[in-house]
């Protein structure tokens, strides 16, 4: 178990982000996921995702979904090492088809 997680504030969107680096990741695994209850205060997050986990080559990561006070940021960046030039490639490829989706990483729409 780590002693430390890294957490990322989203605003609705967490399990799409933990979804998506589960895609590009080869050895990426999606943990739990919870939601907020029904009886959580702010009608808004009701039923929905509260957290959801993922792990990136050992690494674990939490995403939230607290809303729109604090705004997602590439402040945290993944640094990948590739042995090769095609896993180069196909990471490029694979943040290309995610700007063409949902525009610039980081950037909001």
């Amino acid at each position: 178990m780590q002693k430390i997680n890294t957490f990322l504030w989203f605003d609705g969107n967490a399990e799409e982000a933990v979804d998506f680096w589960v895609s590009v990741f080869r050895d990426a695994k999606k943990g739990a996921v919870r939601y907020y209850a029904d009886s959580f205060p702010d009608a808004k997050w009701r039923g929905k995702v509260m957290t959801a986990s993922f792990t990136l080559r050992g690494q674990e990561f939490v995403t939230l979904n607290a809303g729109p006070n604090f705004k997602f940021t590439p402040a945290v960046s993944f640094m990948v090492l590739c042995a090769t030039q095609a896993e180069i490639d196909e990471w490029n490829a694979a943040m290309a088809e995610y700007e063409a989706l949902h525009g610039p990483i980081g950037e909001e729409k």
